[in-house]
C-alpha cells in the first residue's frame, strides 16, 4: 500500500518513471506477500486463526483488501490495464466480504473482551480504508463500463459504508484519547491511518463526483458529493498537526527511541494517500491554488518510504549478524 500509493502520486505529478517503478515494486511486493501469507496460513493456521479474531489485531488483515483494490487502481491509472483492474476489483470485492464480516462477527461474539483501551487502535480504521478502495477502484472502472451505473452506484453505496464505519470507529477512538490514560507507548504510528482513512474518503468522493457525468441518473448527487469531498479533505486535514504533535510527544518527550518498527509503514500510506486526494479534489474542484500540497506532499511520503525501508534493512541486517 505504501508503496503503490507513491507511485500513483508520482503518476499525478507526472513522473512516469518513478511512477513505473514504484507500480512495479509494489506489484512484485503484493505478489510475495500473498506467497508468504499463505504459507503462515497453511503451516501456522491456528496463530492465523486467532490474528483473525483479535479484537486489536484482526482490523489490519483488511489491508489485504486495500492493497488489491488499490493496485488495481494503478493498473488502470499507470498503464491502462483495465482488465487487470476489474479482476482485482472483484478479488478485492470477495476478500473484503469475507474478511469484513468474518472481523466483526468474531470481535462480536467473541468472549471475554478487553477494555476500550485494548481493543481499540487506528488500525480498527483498514475497515473504512479497505471499503473506501472497493469505491475508488469501482469509479475508474465505471469510466469506460458497458454499465457505468451499476459499478458507479456500487461505488457510491461503499464509499457511504466507509463514511458511516469511520464515524462510528473515530468516536471511540477519540474517547480512548481523550478519556482514558494513554501512554506513550500505546501512541504507535497506526493512529495515522485516522488522517489516512479520511483522505482516502477524499479520493473515493472526489472520484465518484467525476464519474457521475457518465450516469446521469446520479447527477443530481453532485452537489452533495463535492461537498462531501471538501469535508473529508478538511477533516483529514485537521489530523495532521494533532498527529505531528502526539509524535512530538512520543519521541521527544516521551523518550521513545526512533528506530524501525513495521508499524511505521502505517505511516507512510496516510501520507501520499493525503498529497493524491488532495491532486483529485483540486482537480475535480477546479481549486488549483491547492497544488503545491501533492507536490509537497510526494517529497514527504518519498522520503518516509526511504527512511522506513532503510530502517527495515538495517533491522534485518542486525538480526542476521545475530
Amino acid at each position: 500500500m505504501a508503496t503503490g500509493i507513491i507511485g500513483d502520486a508520482a503518476f499525478q505529478q507526472r513522473l512516469g518513471w518513478l511512477a513505473r517503478v514504484f507500480f512495479w515494486t509494489a506489484g512484485g511486493l503484493y505478489v510475495a506477500l500473498w506467497i508468504l501469507f499463505l504459507l503462515r496460513a497453511q503451516r501456522y493456521g491456528t496463530r492465523f486463526l486467532r490474528d483473525l479474531t483479535s479484537l486489536p489485531r484482526a482490523p489490519s488483515c483488511l489491508a489485504m483488501v486495500a492493497a488489491t483494490n488499490l493496485l488495481g487502481a494503478s493498473f488502470v491509472m499507470i498503464v491502462g490495464w483495465r482488465s487487470v483492474g476489474f479482476a482485482l476489483w472483484v478479488f478485492g470485492i470477495i476478500l473484503w466480504g469475507a474478511i469484513f464480516y468474518t472481523v466483526l462477527a468474531a470481535v462480536t461474539i467473541r468472549d471475554p473482551k478487553p477494555d476500550l483501551a485494548g481493543g481499540v487502535s487506528g488500525e480498527w480504521l483498514m475497515l473504512v480504508v479497505a471499503t473506501e478502495s472497493v469505491a475508488v477502484l469501482g469509479t475508474l472502472l465505471a469510466a469506460s463500463s458497458s454499465r457505468p451505473a451499476e459499478l458507479l452506484f456500487a461505488a457510491l453505496a461503499m464509499c457511504m459504508a466507509g463514511l458511516f464505519i469511520y464515524i462510528v470507529i473515530i468516536t471511540l477512538i477519540c474517547y480512548r484519547w481523550w478519556f482514558w490514560r494513554m501512554t506513550v507507548g500505546e501512541a504507535t504510528p497506526p493512529y495515522w491511518v485516522n488522517m489516512g482513512a479520511l483522505a482516502i474518503t477524499t479520493l473515493a468522493c472526489a472520484e465518484i463526483d467525476a464519474g457521475m457525468k457518465f450516469v446521469p441518473q446520479l447527477v443530481p448527487l453532485g452537489p452533495f458529493f463535492r461537498g462531501m469531498t471538501v469535508l473529508a479533505w478538511a477533516g483529514a486535514s485537521w489530523w495532521i498537526p494533532l498527529l505531528v504533535i502526539i509524535g512530538v510527544w512520543r519521541h521527544l518527550i516521551g523518550r521513545v527511541p526512533l528506530r524501525y518498527d513495521p508499524h511505521y509503514w502505517s505511516l507512510v500510506f496516510p501520507l501520499g494517500m493525503y498529497g493524491v486526494a488532495t491532486h483529485r479534489m483540486a482537480g475535480a474542484l477546479d481549486l488549483h491554488f491547492l497544488d503545491w500540497i501533492p507536490r509537497g506532499f510526494l517529497g514527504i511520503a518519498l522520503l518516509a518510504w526511504i527512511l522506513t525501508l532503510s530502517g527495515m534493512v538495517r533491522s534485518g541486517g542486525r538480526r542476521v549478524e545475530e
